[in-house]
Formats: structure tokens, sequence, C-alpha cells
């Protein structure tokens, strides 16, 4: 089993990176939450254990290893739902776009992709540009 773990950004920091003063260069001194998000987009190296605290666990993912992880975290989720494969851990959500019913498709779960960690057998990795990272998770920043 692996816990997928990204970052989502508030309604308020899009706000302020979409503004007039805003942009990214601002944005990434102003949030860390952002910092870490562009930081991790450029690989693993970048790693800081001051960005965990900005993750929130969004799915559980029933794979035997991280690759088969990401061809489940990036495939139609719900059908992944219904397959057993994935589970997700946010509530479920109407759809902005469509304004129907609830979904598992949520605002802050999205697609795996580079700079989301998951969780395997208590080991941490960052989904790098190429393959995957192994990262020490501080204990006192660790969550389940």
């Amino acid at each position: 089993m692996i816990t997928l773990y990204q970052l989502e950004y508030t309604d308020e920091m899009i706000e302020y990176l979409n503004g007039p003063g805003g942009g990214w260069s601002n944005a990434i001194k102003k949030y860390e939450l952002i910092e870490a998000d562009q930081n991790m987009r450029l690989g693993a190296e970048r790693w800081e254990n001051r960005f965990w605290k900005h993750y929130k666990a969004v799915a559980e993912i029933k794979a035997e290893d991280l690759d088969d992880g990401w061809i489940i975290g990036n495939n139609d989720h719900h059908e992944m739902v219904k397959e057993g494969s994935l589970k997700p851990l946010l509530p479920y959500i109407a759809s902005k776009r469509t304004g129907r019913a609830k979904t598992y498709m949520m605002v802050n779960m999205h697609s795996m992709s580079v700079g989301n960690i998951c969780k395997m057998n208590e080991e941490y990795f960052i989904c790098n540009r190429t393959g995957w990272k192994k990262v020490k998770i501080e204990t006192e920043h660790a969550k389940n």
C-alpha cells in the first residue's frame, strides 16, 4: 500500500499569484508552500524537510511498487476507485466545473506528478523528474 501526499494551493495563494504585485517570484517569497512546490518540480535534490508540513495525505494506492502506483495515480480516478486500487483520503466535493454530484476527482487531489511524496513500507519517496528518490522525513514532522 502506498500513501500519496500532495501540495494544495489555497484560493488566497492563487489570487496573490495571479494578481497585481504577485507572480511566481513574489509568491515564492510570501508562501513557503509555493516555494516548496516550485523547488520540488525542479527535482528531489532540492528537498528540504521544512516543506513536509505543507503536504497532505490525499489517497491510498493499492500497488506492488512505486511505478505501479504511478500508473494508478495517473489513471482515471473514478475507475481506480471502482476497481479498488485507489482510496481517496479527503472528503468528496462537488465538481467546480460541472456543479454535479460529488466526485472522486477532488480539487486537492490531482494526478500523481513530480514533487509528490509516496510513503511505502514506512519509507518516503519523492516523485522525481525521472524515477524516485528516497528521502528522510524527520520524525517530528512525520505524519500518517
